[in-house]
């Protein structure tokens, strides 16, 4: 049986303490003064009111006036024509597996549902391989129904089913086929991309992006676009002219993602001739596993090496020296993913597509190499 996740904020936890209590009869006529009540239950006044409001809406209390606010003996809620419901699948066998970005999405994602009455349920399971994703939805499918189902990080075979089966799908991250389902992107290739012209910019001829050898969670994307991001300001000469006499060399580095193999791959870049001197790290763990162990063998950053790291998680903030990140707004990914998932759960069939573009937060751990010259 799939695991399921249940969060509740503190407003949450209000509503269903108050929900209880009316409809158990303890609460009757006037509820007592929102001071007296907050005081009761243990929270401020302002989380009870966004409580309170909440119960309004669903029809336990009317506001009369100076009066305060009636308990109602029989809630007159709104009905709609049916409940709606949200899946969510998550292919890891363990929370702890996932990013401390994805939890946050994830979070508000169902708290922006639930504001609109739709219930989500989250599911995981790890799989070793593409057909087994395939497999394990199809028989989740078969035997839970929702309205809609939002997919991160969901392998070719999987979207190829879903839009085979017209399935109520959302995919999150990297569509394989555009225009085959509706999805919400974040558009590491464009970041990618951005990222090799920063490098080439400050003077950096020696380049290389450091991926996961299974390009998971957007790799191919930061991949192509970094590639792609080298030969268009190579191409156009947006660089100084006394810098384009050197050859420019890019390169992709693979690590099967644990910190031993890191260390490795780490200690081999710093030992090839010529080095690289800037790095484009794709994943923001694996960045800190870089930094960290490049400063413990000596390695000044940013004057021996720049690292940019194409994604983030909010801890990468708090890193010394702070590094240079592209950030993607988790808040304004989350409301994509919920609007489009309330979309596809009221049966609109049209795919659509929303690229979330990421900002670049400077940092301090991006330099112009050594005796190199900086366009920008």
């Amino acid at each position: 049986m799939p695991s399921t996740i249940v969060r509740r904020s503190l407003i949450d936890e209000v509503v269903a303490v108050v929900r209880r209590n009316i409809i158990a009869g303890d609460y009757k006529g006037f509820l007592q003064p929102e001071r007296r009540l907050a005081i009761s239950l243990g929270v401020s006044r302002p989380t009870l009111r966004l409580a309170l409001k909440q119960l309004e809406s669903e029809g336990f209390l009317a506001v009369k006036g100076s009066q305060g606010r009636k308990v109602l003996a029989s809630p007159k809620r709104k009905k709609s024509p049916k409940e709606l419901s949200v899946g969510l699948l998550l292919p890891v066998e363990r929370l702890d597996e996932l990013r401390y970005q994805s939890i946050l999405w994830i979070d508000e994602v169902r708290r922006i549902l639930y504001g609109w009455q739709i219930a989500m349920h989250v599911y995981q399971n790890g799989f070793a391989t593409d057909s087994a994703e395939v497999t394990f939805f199809k028989k989740l499918t078969a035997t839970t129904r929702h309205d809609c189902w939002i997919l991160p990080s969901s392998n070719q075979a999987l979207q190829e089913w879903c839009a085979a089966k017209r399935m109520p799908v959302v995919i999150v991250g990297t569509l394989r086929e555009k225009g085959s389902l509706p999805s919400v992107v974040r558009n590491y290739r464009a970041a990618s991309h951005h990222a090799a012209g920063q490098l080439l910019r400050f003077g950096h001829r020696q380049l290389v992006i450091v991926l996961d050898q299974q390009e998971r969670g957007g790799g191919v994307d930061s991949r192509l676009g970094f590639l792609e991001g080298v030969k268009k300001v190579v191409n156009t000469k947006k660089v100084e002219a006394a810098a384009c006499d050197e050859a420019v060399f890019a390169s992709v580095a693979y690590h099967d993602g644990t910190v031993a193999d890191l260390c490795r791959l780490t200690d081999r870049l710093m030992n090839r001739q010529p080095r690289p001197t800037a790095w484009l790290i794709a994943s923001p763990s694996c960045f800190l596993t870089v930094m960290t162990h490049l400063l413990h063998c000596g390695v000044r950053i940013p004057e021996d090496v720049s690292l940019v790291c194409g994604d983030a998680d909010p801890y990468l903030s708090r890193g010394i020296p702070e590094p240079t990140r592209y950030v993607f707004d988790i808040r304004s990914f989350a409301r994509q993913i919920a609007r489009l998932a309330q979309k596809v759960a009221n049966g609109h069939t049209t795919p659509e597509s929303v690229d979330i573009i990421p900002d670049l937060v400077p940092g301090k751990t991006l330099a112009p190499p050594a005796n190199a010259g900086v366009a920008r």
